[in-house]
């Protein structure tokens, strides 16, 4: 089951040309979602500035898209710095959770979505911290997802992790516990979760992309047998690292325009998983390659 490429239009606050998300459904609990999409086509617009960006000294940081109604969806997105949108060396942050909500406001789903992402963190630092804060290596403060989920109430939480403890070398079943518990803290609350991949990167080299890939077959493994997690999806078919717009000049985070087009690429899923209509296969797919070195994100 693919996903299709939406039709692109322009949002210039954002910098560049996004597609305009439909509103699709869901995979049944308990499916690996096998997201492929077509080379994604950007037209130059004019680009964001840093006097936009949000604050994330103090996380989580909400965004509410659409009409402020009691009803709306609540979406958690944690993780590290690729979850904070963190770009221009840590002096701004642009997190696609906040374009997902635009994507989900705009066919109908008004929301909140919530980001904290820990910038130079570990899934192993975040497990320890769940009932506390944690203080990332640029100064900024999140809370625990334990005291996130008590102080707030979920639809849908997106956890993206991993990376930084493969540049520790981490070992992968350390890595995989860790993610587990992780997603149970959010199960045993009655909240779905979706389990994204450790993105790669530029800099990566083919070894340290082959670690990638061993621990996306652990993740979809966990996602086969966990009924809680209703989809995992690797954001290198939304954002490959071959695309240079896509990526930092540090060839380790998203810029800008990364961040955004993966929040909105990330809305239709969200729809097809909160909405429970199957999706349209998309009859064509295009593979991306990838490189680089282990990095602290």
């Amino acid at each position: 089951m693919m996903l299709v490429m939406p039709p692109v239009m322009a949002v210039p606050a954002y910098g560049w040309a996004v597609p305009m998300v439909p509103m699709v459904p869901m995979l049944p609990a308990q499916m690996v979602m096998p997201v492929a999409m077509p080379q994604p086509q950007l037209q130059p617009q004019p680009q964001l500035h840093l006097s936009t960006a949000p604050n994330m000294s103090s996380m989580p940081v909400q965004f509410n898209a659409g009409q402020p109604l009691p009803s709306n969806l609540r979406i958690l997105c944690i993780g590290d710095s690729l979850t904070a949108g963190f770009y221009a060396g840590g002096q701004a942050f642009a997190p696609y959770g906040r374009s997902m909500g635009e994507a989900l406001a705009s066919v109908g789903l008004s929301c909140e979505v919530s980001v904290c992402g820990y910038s130079g963190r570990t899934t192993q630092h975040m497990v320890e911290a769940m009932h506390d804060r944690l203080v990332d290596i640029v100064g900024n403060t999140g809370l625990g997802l334990a005291r996130i989920l008590q102080a707030n109430t979920y639809d849908l939480v997106l956890i993206m992790s991993g990376t930084n403890d493969m540049a520790h070398n981490h070992d992968q079943e350390r890595i995989m516990a860790n993610l587990g518990c992780l997603h149970a803290l959010c199960h045993e609350r009655g909240i779905p979760t979706v389990a994204l991949m450790p993105p790669p990167a530029p800099i990566r080299t083919p070894q340290h992309e082959a670690v990638r890939q061993n621990l996306i077959r652990r993740i979809q493994g966990m996602t086969n047998a966990t009924p809680g997690i209703r989809a995992c999806v690797d954001p290198a078919e939304f954002v490959p690292a071959a695309h240079a717009p896509f990526w930092e000049n540090d060839g380790l985070h998203f810029s800008p325009a990364g961040s955004h087009f993966l929040g909105t690429c990330l809305a239709t899923m969200i729809a097809e998983t909160l909405t429970g209509i199957p999706a349209s296969p998309d009859p064509e797919m295009d593979s991306f390659e990838s490189d680089g070195d282990s990095v602290i994100v």
